[in-house]
Formats: C-alpha cells, structure tokens, sequence
C-alpha cells in the first residue's frame, strides 16, 4: 500500500547500551548517555534525576537570551540556570511517581501515535538507503514504497456494499449522499489491517474536486480511494512485521516523548489547581485584592503626553483576570517545588561546573525568504477548537520559484507544545517542486487566543509561519 503521508525521520538515533535502558532514561532536551565524555553534572539519587553535560549544554541552547549572546557564562549563570533545570527535573520525577504515563489516557494515545509515525519513518529510511540523495528522490521513494505495499495486499469489496455505495452517489450527482446511518456502516473493502465501510469511502470521495474525483465504475478508480483509506496501515503494518516496534531508534523516540508529557502532566495538575481556586465563594474579593495590589505598579502607564492612565477594573476584567491567574499558577508552582525539594540531596559537581565551558546561544537572523523566490499558499492558519478537541494539524505550502536549490535547514516551532512534521533535514526541493510541512498542535489546558510561530530557515532566507489558534476553555 502506498504511505500518503508526511513523516519526520527520527532525530533522536542515539547508541545505549542495550535497549533495556532505554524507557530507563530520563532527558527533555539531550538524550545523549552517559559516559566519560559525557560526565553526570547534576543529580538528585532518590528521585532518578540525573543530568549530565550534554544535557545542561541543550537546555542553555533551547532559549535566545536577549543581550547575552555570544557571551560565556559566568560561574554565577551556570549555577542559576543548572537550578533552574534541576526544578525542570522535579516535575519529571512528580510525573513519573505518579504513574502518570500509566493512568492518564491522553498520554497513552499520544505515545500511540508518537511509537507509530516513529515506525512509518524509520521504514522509509530504511528503505531509503543511500539512494535518496534530494526530495524529488525521496518523494519517489515513498511512491514506490506505497505502491508495492498496496499491491501485495489482498482487499476483498464486497459487491453489495458496492452498490449501495456508487447508487448513493448517483442519485445525488455526486454532490453528496442520501446514505442511511445502516448502510454508511457496510463494510465496503476488507483486508489484514482491518476494513474500510461505506460511510467512510464516501466522505473521502466526496472530499475531492470533482475534476479530480476517479471513475468508479473503474477498478482503478476504485483502488484510488482505498489507497488513501488504507496507505497508513498497510505502512504501519510493514513497518511492525518488520519488528520495528521493538526497534532502538522507536522506543527512544517515544521515551523522550514520554519525558515530556509526564512532565506537563505534573505542571497541568498545577494549572488545574489553580482554575479550581478561580471558583471559589472567595474568589472575587481575592481578585479586587491583586488588583488594588498592583494598581500603581502594573496598572497605571504613562500616557504619550505625560498623563497617567490607569486600567479600569470592571472594564478591563479579563486582562486583570489573566494577570491573577497567571500569578496564582506560578506561586503556586513555587510553593510544590519547594516541597518536592525538601529534604532532598541535589548533588551538583562544582568542580566540572566550574571548567564547563558554556556560551549563550548566538540568535540567527538570516535574511527574509524572497516571495519572489519562494511562494506560499499561506503565511498564517486560524483554528478554533471546539470542546472535546486534544490536537489539530496545520499545513503549509511552499513553492520553490527560484532557478536555484530552496534547502530548508531548519523548522522550528517556538512553543514547546507544537510538532512540525516534514522530511529530513537539510531538505531540498528542486526549482518549480513544492514542499509541504505539518504543524501539530496540542490543545489540551489552554485557553485564549495565541499566536504562535514557526520558524523556517532556508538556503533562500528565513520565514515565519503564524498559527492562531483560539483554544476552547471555560
């Protein structure tokens, strides 16, 4: 079955020493081992926190520091910022005590998904081999791939369900269905990773341009439709025959996930706190109370011409509201980390600190990609989120209009909560091609609007994506 899909090859190939220790480690930006090269800088023993050099190096590099840059850290900024990532690691270890990868379902289907794409994409490069040297080549490959894997598949339809199908759609000259909840539910085509019904043959048909819609009269036009239906789990099914769900690369990849998401797991239960605190009987006077606190501080600005403007606080309520809010999290956040961290042993190798070499990260601001070099369908993708929703993915296209290479270096969502999905990098797409990446958002404990960038940068110049998205809270 051919793979109509847009993967990311993994990036997180690391060598343990045996795969046991994989699910063992624990790192949110490094998962480099550790070894004499790689010496433990920090450690908390009784609650499995351990950080060694590599790990300390790619947490100082994750965050642009106005002002510093360039610059080698002080003896005084090591200290500060190892603290800060030791706190970091309280919050792991919070995650992880509370089993919170084992009882909350979210996580569970995240790192379903996370185990599965990580699969799919090692599949094409295994299959890539040495061959693919460009996208063009890796485009074809994918091709291939999708289209040996379909054919070797054997998909029975039945012909009943068929009939129902394509009468459905003639009566309604294709611009729709008159399909009762019963027949939407027919299996239609069968095969080893499960069954495609009516209901979902034709949504996808009717989701094409009619231009573009095949003959399903045709054998062929019929494969067409089922090749989309069925592309992720024939490749998923390969890719598991082939063991690759027992493979290194798969269970790192879903281990650094894991790290992550337990880790927003203990900050959520916080947040969660803190949203219940907003309806308490007293919550009111508590809010009035922040707000005289911080009146002439936070709430008086000066006005162009020297006079004083102050926030009204009927008027202005919301901003004063998310101000409070966000007050209340943080303390509260410091008051658990003050509790995690009593009476604990952080163990800290002053003297490796003190020879650690480290500078702030230097910003790289190449020049804005050219639109007459390089078109997009669109700068900027608006989603609001309706209850219930735990993810959405964003797309954009670009179009290389130049004469020469477009190679993408890096993608790079500045929020934490994002995913971008696309080829390996460098990426290059060849004069007149086209490029697609995936932005993956998650949605869950947000509320509000945001703006939300994407960074791209390109052998062309540099380019930023907007998503907005409004997330659904109460």
């Amino acid at each position: 079955m051919r793979s109509k899909v847009c993967l990311s090859l993994l990036v997180l190939i690391i060598g343990f020493s045996s795969m046991a220790d994989i699910e063992d480690v624990w790192r949110l930006y490094d998962l480099t081992p550790v070894s004499t090269n790689n010496p433990v800088l920090a450690s908390v023993p009784e609650c499995r926190i351990e950080i060694p050099a590599s790990e300390f190096r790619a947490y100082i590099n994750s965050a642009f520091i106005p002002n510093k840059e360039g610059k080698t850290m002080t003896p005084a900024d090591k200290r500060e910022k190892l603290q800060s990532l030791v706190d970091d690691y309280f919050w792991v270890w919070r995650g992880y005590s509370e089993k919170a990868d084992v009882v909350d379902r979210e996580i569970h289907g995240m790192l379903a998904i996370t185990r599965d794409e990580a699969m799919k994409a090692l599949f094409i490069e295994q299959e890539a081999d040495a061959r693919v040297k460009s996208l063009e080549e890796y485009e074809k490959l994918k091709g291939e791939i999708r289209d040996r894997l379909f054919d070797q598949a054997e998909i029975h339809v039945s012909s009943t369900a068929y009939a129902v199908l394509t009468n459905a759609i003639a009566s309604t000259n294709g611009g729709g269905t008159s399909l009762s909840a019963e027949d939407r539910n027919l299996p239609l085509a069968t095969c080893k990773v499960g069954a495609v019904n009516v209901g979902a043959f034709a949504d996808i048909y009717l989701q094409m341009e009619p231009a573009n819609r095949p003959d399903l009269s045709r054998e062929d036009g019929v494969a067409k439709v089922l090749k989309e239906l069925f592309a992720d789990h024939l490749l998923l099914a390969a890719a598991r025959e082939r063991g690759l769900d027992r493979a290194e690369p798969v269970r790192t990849q879903v281990q650094a996930d894991r790290t992550g998401l337990v880790r927003q797991w203990a900050l959520d239960q916080v947040t969660r706190r803190a949203e219940e605190m907003t309806k308490a009987p007293d919550y009111e006077k508590q809010l009035k109370k922040w707000y005289k606190a911080n009146l002439k501080t936070r709430y008086t600005t000066k006005n162009p011409d020297g006079t004083k403007h102050v926030i009204d606080f009927e008027k202005d309520r919301p901003t004063v509201q998310g101000d409070y809010f966000n007050d209340l999290q943080e303390r509260l956040r410091q008051d658990e980390l003050k509790k995690m961290r009593k009476g604990k042993k952080i163990q800290v190798d002053d003297k490796l600190l003190t020879q650690l070499v480290v500078t702030w990260p230097e910003p790289h601001q190449p020049a804005e990609m050219p639109s007459s070099l390089v078109g997009w369908d669109a700068t900027t993708r608006e989603f609001t989120a309706r209850a219930g929703d735990t993810n959405v993915v964003l797309s954009f296209t670009m179009t290389n209009l130049s004469p020469y290479d477009l190679t993408i270096q890096d993608i790079h969502a500045v929020n934490e909560f994002i995913t971008v999905e696309s080829p390996p990098m460098p990426w290059t797409i060849k004069p007149g091609d086209q490029g697609t990446l995936r932005a993956n958002v998650d949605l869950r404990n947000k509320k509000g609007t945001g703006y939300l960038p994407v960074e791209v940068t390109s052998s062309l110049g540099s380019k930023t994506l907007t998503l907005k998205i409004t997330y659904y809270g109460k």
